[in-house]
């Protein structure tokens, strides 16, 4: 895909690689301007779960605006591609970070904050990112923190005493066009569950500041909560499984 152009994107180097697709940097040349450019891989363009999921992350992030949350500025689909053109965020991986040694305290307290506000703005929207994990944050040269990955969003179902009619809408908006996850399948990372998301019970907002938490420990400490635990370390992902 490198050195084609899709839309008004030219595509650049390969940023990364997950599940469901690939990440490359990119330029809008209408805006003259650099993205990151993620797009669904092929073999799951034609699978309406998988589709879905991508709209998700897409609706999720461009529902909540806030420093610390990569913007979102296009999800689209040509010839097949379908693709997302975010925020790109110059700077390492929270995980890449912590890898090299332990953040002293005043820089994990400044990460830690930037990251809860953003989360506290998505969950007054009423979703859930339900994947906190040192590798979904960057952290730019300037020390800013943006929150990346919402594929696994959940928005919750909203109340007549949500945070403002708005809100409430961008959560039903969410909800009503997607596939939400099904009680008793967990998805998210091993490492960074809580004990509800890894038994596939109902989760809110708390399940992110579980999450949080975990990140925080990881930050001062220099390694996980478990340590070099094969099973459920830092780079153990879950995958979607019936409980």
């Amino acid at each position: 895909m490198t050195g084609t152009t899709i839309k008004h994107y030219e595509i650049g180097d390969k940023l990364g690689e997950g599940g469901m697709g690939a990440v490359y940097r990119a330029r809008d040349t209408r805006l003259d301007r650099p993205v990151a450019f993620k797009v669904l891989k092929p073999e799951l363009v034609a699978r309406a779960d998988a589709r879905a999921r991508f709209l998700r992350e897409a609706r999720s992030a461009a529902a909540t605006t806030h420093a610390a949350i990569a913007q979102i500025y296009d999800v689209d689909e040509q010839d097949g591609t379908i693709f997302i053109a975010m925020e790109f965020v110059e700077g390492r991986t929270l995980r890449s970070l912590i890898k090299e040694k332990a953040l002293d305290l005043q820089r994990s307290i400044a990460i830690a904050t930037q990251v809860s506000e953003g989360l506290a703005k998505a969950h007054a929207k009423g979703i859930v990112h339900r994947d906190i994990k040192s590798d979904n944050i960057m952290v730019a040269p300037d020390g800013q923190a943006k929150i990346l990955d919402f594929g696994l969003a959940k928005a919750l179902h909203p109340t007549d005493d949500a945070a403002g009619a708005n809100d409430s809408a961008a959560a039903r908006t969410i909800a009503d066009t997607t596939a939400q996850t099904q009680l008793g399948v967990v998805m998210g990372t091993i490492a960074y569950m809580s004990p509800e998301q890894a038994r596939g019970r109902t989760v809110d907002h708390a399940t992110d500041l579980f999450s949080l938490g975990i990140v925080i420990y990881e930050m001062v400490a220099g390694e996980h909560v478990c340590g070099a635990c094969p099973r459920c370390g830092p780079s153990s992902s879950a995958r979607p499984a019936s409980r």
